[in-house]
């Protein structure tokens, strides 16, 4: 192990993303960042 912090879900990148893709990563997004805020 590399004693790795994991900041959010997994997410895969669609070059043509329909609505519900644009908010899952939105959703990642939100998750990562509040994740880095966190550890500050």
């Amino acid at each position: 192990k590399t004693g790795a912090t994991k900041g959010a879900e997994d997410v895969k990148i669609d070059l043509a993303p329909e609505e519900d893709d644009i908010k899952h990563l939105e959703a990642f997004t939100k998750q990562l960042v509040e994740k880095y805020q966190a550890l500050q």
